[in-house]
């Protein structure tokens, strides 16, 4: 049987027709320009702007609308990223099913960019991170387009942990290269970019072993004191902590690397170039020392900037092949001494609230291992284990603000708690 392949503008242009609620994305021929478009890093991260119309003067209603078919343009943009639009195309019925029900099971959390309302319409832009993995999972009966991996049918990496256990990890780490008078890192005030070649090589491998890698960007971090962190390329487990916390990480791996030449290897040829690096990782809610390490690399070559960077690499990937299963160890000690919850949730028919919601929830002091359990058509059932009672995380909940939506408690036991997400 031949089979005929699908001209990838062709297939996007019938995949958003035949999604009714990706229509909210604007049609052509402005919707090619606007639609989602991938940032280089990370790439689970996509850029959408959708619109919807404002009806009886509900922006309120306009907006929340927006947001859900912003949500769900981006998880279609990454089902594409990963697998084949010919795969997708042949199964577009199986492909629909799985994905449309449950779209926020494939989104991790969203940012508003922007938005305007103007003409009768409401207008938004949205930065949302999609959850490859759960896409790979759920969707693993598809061809993966080139260069990516298929989740299904492979053992986890080495100390991999489960989807739903996965830490979200901030790097806090200085790096003073072969020309370097100093260590540079990203949270001084200096307006420079910092590429840390130790950061990134230890980042892929936890990204590879399920961990959420937090992006830091170079703007210092608004702490308290930013003059006691801004100034300290190596900072203590307190201030690192305290930056974990407020950008939402729960572990931190803080720590130096520097890299310098060797006079005499004992081995002749090529100059030599060592790298060191020790690093430390650091429970963020608590400031406690999960996982610590010493590396030490050493690389020939002809060229000394290529040589130092081959070193700290190197150093970098040492450090990660111990410290990525130890953090992946304590996490999982962690989970199991905490209580374990079950939170319903009605009113999860409009999207964007119930991912806020779960966003907000998750982020919570306490709160690991969220996994959801089922779906239905306005429900869904949540588990989680926290580090308290159930009326612990009622009180906390009842302290957040959301605006598009209240959340009003209906019932409180030992084990569950049930909720209603109310629009406003």
């Amino acid at each position: 049987m031949t089979t005929m392949r699908v001209p990838l503008t062709l297939f996007v242009r019938n995949l958003f027709a035949l999604l009714p609620i990706v229509l909210a994305v604007l049609a052509a021929p402005v919707a090619n320009a606007e639609t989602s478009q991938p940032q280089e890093d990370p790439a689970n991260v996509v850029t959408i702007i959708a619109t919807r119309p404002i009806q009886d003067g509900n922006i309120a209603s306009a907006k929340a609308e927006a947001i859900a078919a912003a949500l769900a343009a981006a998880v279609d943009q990454g089902a594409m990223a990963i697998f084949s639009p010919e795969a997708i195309a042949r199964e577009f019925k199986i492909y629909s099913a799985t994905v449309t029900p449950g779209t926020e099971a494939f989104i991790e959390n969203y940012k508003i960019l922007g938005e305007a309302s103007s003409g009768g319409y409401y207008r938004i832009m949205m930065q949302v991170t999609v959850s490859m993995d759960q896409l790979k999972s759920s969707l693993g009966k598809f061809q993966p387009a080139a260069g990516t991996d298929t989740a299904s049918g492979e053992s986890p990496a080495p100390g991999s942990v489960d989807a739903i256990e996965r830490p979200r990890i901030l790097f806090l780490l200085s790096e003073q290269s072969i020309n370097d008078v100093a260590p540079r890192f990203w949270w001084d005030e200096s307006s420079a970019p910092v590429t840390s070649l130790v950061e990134a090589a230890i980042a892929r491998k936890a990204r590879e072993a399920g961990f959420v890698v937090l992006e830091h960007g170079t703007t210092p971090p608004d702490v308290p004191v930013k003059a006691a962190v801004i100034f300290q390329p190596d900072l203590s487990n307190r201030d690192a902590s305290e930056i974990g916390r407020i950008m939402g990480a729960d572990v931190v791996i803080v720590g130096k690397a520097i890299v310098y030449a060797v006079s005499d290897t004992g081995a002749g040829g090529d100059p030599a170039y060592n790298a060191t690096i020790s690093v430390r990782a650091v429970q963020a809610e608590n400031d406690r020392e999960i996982a610590s390490g010493f590396e030490t690399a050493v690389r020939q070559h002809p060229n000394e900037i290529d040589g130092s960077e081959d070193a700290l690499t190197a150093a970098g990937l040492q450090a990660a092949k111990q410290l990525i299963p130890a953090i992946a160890s304590a996490w999982q000690d962690m989970a199991r001494s905490s209580e374990g919850l079950t939170v319903t949730v009605t009113g999860t028919r409009n999207l964007g609230n119930f991912v806020r919601f779960r966003q907000v929830l998750r982020d919570l002091p306490g709160v690991r291992n969220l996994q959801i359990l089922e779906i239905r058509a306005d429900e869904a059932v949540i588990a989680l284990h926290f580090e308290g009672d159930t009326q612990t995380l009622m009180d906390r909940l009842s302290g957040q603000t959301f605006e598009l939506f209240t959340v009003e408690i209906r019932s409180v036991s030992e084990k569950a708690l049930h909720i209603d997400l109310v629009p406003k």
